[in-house]
């Protein structure tokens, strides 16, 4: 839903409808999330077991998603901003699922201290590559 600037100075929604159309799952209707659904709720802050509708649908996805952010033809050529504290971690950032496992089963400390994936956990982590 491409966000236009208003003479208010407020953005709102073009409703080109690219978020939901891309959305893998259809969690978006209507300019509205259905969290529910949204694999990056499903696979960051869903604390139970993964159903096999919620299964299905992560498909290959282990952490997150994006998918509605990236098509937005809002987001389109705006910088990125890159905060000091976010270093990204080339290993992690590079790495097949096969290595990302492994590197949770053998030493998810090690693996995953001071990322994003600390905050779920290795339990968690490894409860979505189930998943997948």
């Amino acid at each position: 839903l491409l966000m236009h600037l208003q003479s208010s100075g407020k953005y709102v929604c073009s409703k080109c409808m690219k978020c939901e159309i891309e959305c893998p799952v259809g969690a978006l209707k209507g300019g509205v999330l259905d969290a529910a659904k949204c694999l990056a709720n499903q696979t960051i802050e869903y604390r139970g077991e993964l159903t096999a509708e919620q299964r299905t649908a992560a498909g290959d996805v282990v952490f997150g998603c994006g998918i509605c952010v990236n098509v937005c033809p809002f987001n389109a050529g705006k910088p990125i901003k890159m905060d000091s504290s976010w270093n990204v971690r080339e290993d992690l950032a590079c790495a097949d699922k096969t290595s990302l496992y492994k590197l949770a089963v053998d030493n998810f400390a090690a693996g995953f201290t001071n990322t994003p994936i600390e905050r779920i956990g290795q339990e968690r982590f490894l409860r979505n590559f189930l998943a997948s």
